[in-house]
């Protein structure tokens, strides 16, 4: 029975834990750093089927690596009651600080702070030691089993702590042990089997012998007293013997096998094993223990600890309730304890001796997520990019989702061949824009619709000119659509136009058609050829902006156009409501300063600096996207004509907000009818893409919703920047011009704010770039701090148009007031054919004329009533210029006229007396104008 007993030792199943050795004390905090890991990052690459498996092995390896420092490890997972929170900790010796760090190599990254030792080291009162060893691998488990989760579980919501503490021992206590249990295992040996030999012999024995002898003599002899004579003697015997015999032998061998022996022999054979394997792997002195302020709580949790590593423990698992908060890292440290060699006794029995493989299952990392600890899946990009010192540094690349210092740039070349930039809202796009265009050596043009942010890069851009499309309050613009460039053909004109128009506002039917027809007509009325694309009115004359016709003029072309076209009633006067409300808008408020005029955009000058164009005031999304259309239209046909090196060399770069107001992804839309239509309008904007880059002018197209754009701009976009995608659909359309493989897709929706993913020509996979930040730097400004600043740049800043809301509203109504066109009329004959000495008199008369009519229809004008005279006399006065018959085919005259009216109006409230040279002047103009035909004014 001693191998029984022997046995029972080695599986120490009768041992109890030796309190004597466990010391009613805290271990000294100062000697330890704790660590709480807050987040453990995976490869997305790994299958989840192999993430449990790697997390394991992962540890293994960090237990192997923490062997050669020969200090203790406390692994703690502690739970609060308060707020359900788990936290994981890593307890290093301060004098082995890099072993917490090493950590993070075995994963993709670990992140982690540092704590106050006693968060990890506080235990409950209520507290059980738990001995014994596992099986190092479990047939018939699935990969995806988790012994320590179900723990973790429990303990949410209760005050728990469990700590694992772990010390490498010694090579010569490995060795001794070895000594031990093969001593052990040779002396038991001798017991494991006995062999018992019983013989008997039994013998049968016959003998005969015969035996013949013949005797022949002679005798000579003589006297009694001296003796003298000779005797002879011959002898002959013959022998014959004959013997014969049987023996019989029996035996029987008995070997009896020791049971006891063998059992005990085969635990020795396995532990030798275990420690010659902890010659490479280390021995690992091990102590667990499970604390709560709660007995139930506290043997619940040990049970649930024993079942995820019981079932075929090579040691059984045991749990030894403790009277009172005991530290277990003291008595780990203990070197009393290392004084009794042999493990199997019962001084050790509080300690389970362990290889590295089977240390690694108890130091082993919760697999699933929980508040206060996390678990990322993330894929791991490109590092190796090609550097130059020519590129714009943009930022530094990730490793993971650790950054690194190695520095990410493009080179200049690759902005000619255009950038797409997309993500949601605040995940760093502008930022990303601000990088770009604060380093980039060439003018810009932003094109902002929505927001007010680029104006603030005058901070760092001394000379960006800032303009406030549609607001007249800040920062004026003036553009005449209409307007074409010199050896610009005037049909691809009209017809970029009309592709605009397409694209941006809704057509059907045969609205397309007639928007074709009007705008054709709006030109030959100007004296335009369309197929020589010269003016009759213009011989011998510099052609002037009055030669090109206007927003007003295509709505007065589209009113009568509309009214012969034959259709039923409902559907023509459903056709023109549709297109004269459109154009209307056009010619309303801030859009009608800006779009309905004679001034031209002058392109070289807005091309030169670099330039910011905001469209937040326009707030219709329609009307954004045609002066967004028309904008690109006229910057596409200025660099058509005046570049005459085809390079490619970046010399510009155009910048659109907001791109798929323009680029539409006209797959989008549910009407077929429109969405034909816009199609096609669209699909020829796309081109421009392609074409642009010859003339040195790269895009950078910006959007929130990739979907949003349409599919060739993916693909005339040479290089993409891609922020967080907050929708997976957004993420599958821009994958695979993202080079990015399926498993991957769902990273877009995780990136930093300021990270993105980039790829461009010459990359094999995209590069995961931390954004340099840029914003910091970029202040808002106010609108009155803007105004003060385009005064620099912009002329109309000091000479705004001053026109009365009334006049608006007055001057808005189709057909005109006859009381309006009456008044004015007096006015324009007096200018016109009477004396202008006589100018302020009309003019006074004119105005009262005018508040009396204001008043009868109701308005108050108690407010700016000189500037509400002076404005629709303005008005009332260009509105009798247009309608002048006798001006209607003599487009030179009515130029002039104008001229010559503008002139009068600066002067017309003026008294004659003290500014009669001036009205000289103007007397002189006058003559000189209705005298003769007017060639050059």
């Amino acid at each position: 029975m001693d191998e029984m007993m022997k046995i029972m030792d080695i599986k120490r199943i009768n041992q109890n834990v030796v309190l004597k050795n466990i010391q009613d004390r805290d271990v000294d905090f100062e000697d330890y750093s704790f660590y709480c890991i807050d987040k453990l990052v995976l490869a997305n690459q790994l299958k989840i089927e192999d993430r449990y498996e790697f997390i394991s092995e992962a540890m293994f390896r960090f237990i192997q690596a923490v062997k050669v420092f020969n200090t203790t490890v406390i692994y703690a997972i502690k739970s609060n009651a308060e707020d359900n929170k788990i936290a994981v900790y890593i307890g290093i010796n301060k004098k082995n600080l890099d072993i917490a760090e090493s950590l993070k190599v075995f994963f993709q990254n670990v992140e982690y702070h540092k704590v106050a030792s006693e968060d990890g080291l506080k235990g409950f009162d209520e507290q059980a030691i738990i001995t014994g060893i596992p099986c190092e691998s479990i047939e018939n488990i699935p990969k995806l089993y988790d012994s320590i989760s179900p723990l973790v579980k429990y303990c949410k919501g209760k005050n728990i702590l469990i700590q694992i503490v772990g010390r490498p021992m010694g090579l010569n206590y490995i060795q001794k042990q070895i000594q031990l249990l093969l001593e052990e295992k040779t002396k038991n040996s001798e017991n494991i089997k006995k062999t018992n030999t019983e013989s008997i012999a039994k013998n049968n024995t016959l003998s005969t012998t015969r035996s013949n002898t013949t005797t022949a003599g002679e005798n000579n002899g003589a006297g009694f007293v001296l003796s003298t004579g000779s005797n002879t003697s011959t002898a002959k015997t013959d022998t014959e013997s004959n013997t014969s015999g049987e023996t019989e032998t029996t035996g029987n061998n008995k070997e009896k096998t020791s049971a006891f022996a063998w059992n005990l022999d085969h635990f020795l054979e396995e532990y030798v094993k275990r420690f010659i394997d902890t010659l490479s792997s280390g021995l690992w002195k091990t102590c667990i223990s499970i604390s709560s302020d709660n007995e139930e709580a506290m043997r619940t949790a040990c049970g649930i600890f024993i079942s995820g590593k019981n079932k075929e423990a090579l040691e059984p698992f045991k749990m030894s309730i403790l009277e009172g908060k005991q530290d277990i890292v003291s008595l780990i440290n203990n070197k009393e304890n290392d004084k009794v060699f042999d493990i199997f006794q019962e001084e050790n029995a509080a300690f389970s001796y362990l290889t590295g493989k089977e240390a690694s299952l108890f130091f082993d990392l919760p697999k699933e997520e929980c508040y206060g600890y996390d678990i990322r899946h993330l894929p791991r990009f490109s590092q190796n990019v090609k550097s130059t010192s020519q590129q714009l540094s943009l930022g530094s690349i990730y490793d993971g989702d650790v950054k690194t210092n190695i520095n990410f740039g493009l080179s200049e070349d690759v902005f000619s061949k255009h950038l797409l930039i997309a993500g949601a809202t605040g995940s760093g796009k502008t930022n990303t824009i601000f990088n770009i265009v604060k380093k980039i050596k060439v003018p810009f043009l932003v094109i902002e619709p929505a927001k007010k942010e680029y104006r603030g890069l005058n901070a760092i851009i001394p000379n960006l000119r800032v303009y406030s499309l549609g607001d007249e309050t800040i920062s004026p613009f003036r553009f005449n659509p209409f307007y074409f460039g010199k050896d610009i053909n005037i049909q691809q004109h009209i017809d970029n136009i009309k592709v605009i128009f397409n694209a941006t506002f809704s057509m059907y039917a045969s609205m397309p058609n007639i928007l074709e027809q009007c705008l054709n007509m709006i030109y030959i009325k100007k004296g335009w050829s369309l197929t020589t694309s010269e003016n009759i009115y213009a011989k011998g004359v510099m052609i002037n902006e009055g030669y090109y016709p206007t927003i007003e003029d295509l709505y007065y072309e589209i009113d009568s156009y509309t009214k012969k076209l034959g259709y039923a009633e409902e559907q023509t006067q459903n056709i023109r409501a549709a297109l004269l409300t459109r154009i209307k808008s056009l010619m309303t408020g801030g859009k009608g300063f800006m779009l309905n005029t004679n001034q031209k955009l002058e392109m070289d000058e807005l091309l030169k600096y670099p330039t910011i164009l905001e469209l937040d005031k326009v707030a219709d999304d329609d009307e954004k996207s045609l002066i967004i259309g028309l904008i690109v239209m006229n910057i596409y046909e200025h660099l058509k004509n005046t570049v005459t090196e085809y390079s490619g060399k970046l010399k510009h770069i155009l910048i659109f907000e907001e791109a798929h107001r323009i680029f539409t992804n006209v797959s989008q839309n549910q009407n077929q009818e429109t969405a034909n239509i816009k199609g096609k309008a669209v699909e020829n904007l796309s081109n421009i893409l392609c074409e642009v880059r010859a003339y040195g002018e790269g895009m950078i197209i910006i959007d929130q919703v990739p979907i949003k754009l349409a599919p060739d701009v993916l693909k005339n976009t040479n290089t993409k920047i891609i922020h967080r995608l907050v929708s997976r659909e957004d993420g599958d359309y821009v994958a695979d011009s993202l080079g990015l493989e399926n498993e991957d897709i769902g990273y877009l929706n995780k990136l930093k704010n300021g990270s993105a993913l980039i790829f461009s020509e010459g990359m094999q996979y995209p590069v995961h770039v931390q954004l340099e930040l840029q914003k910091d730097d970029v202040k808002f400004i106010p609108d009155i701090e803007m105004k003060n600043f385009a005064r620099k740049y912009n002329p109309l800043v000091e000479n705004p148009k001053n026109i009365h809301p009334l006049t608006e509203q007055i001057m808005q109504q189709n057909p005109l007031p006859n009381k309006i066109i009456e008044i004015g009329r007096i006015l324009y004959d007096n200018l016109t054919k009477g004396e202008l000495k006589e100018n302020k008199k009309y003019y006074i008369s004119a105005g009262i004329k005018f508040i009396d009519f204001a008043y009868n229809e109701g308005f108050d004008i108690n407010i700016k009533r000189d500037v509400f005279v002076r404005s629709i006399v303005e008005e009332s006065l260009y509105s009798c210029i247009k309608t002048d018959k006798d001006l209607e085919y003599n487009i030179n005259k009515k130029i002039c006229i104008k001229r010559y009216v503008q002139a009068c109006i600066e002067i017309i409230d003026k008294e004659y007396s003290k500014n009669e040279k001036e009205y000289q002047l103007l007397e002189f103009r006058k003559r000189k104008l209705f005298r003769s035909e007017v060639k050059l004014c």
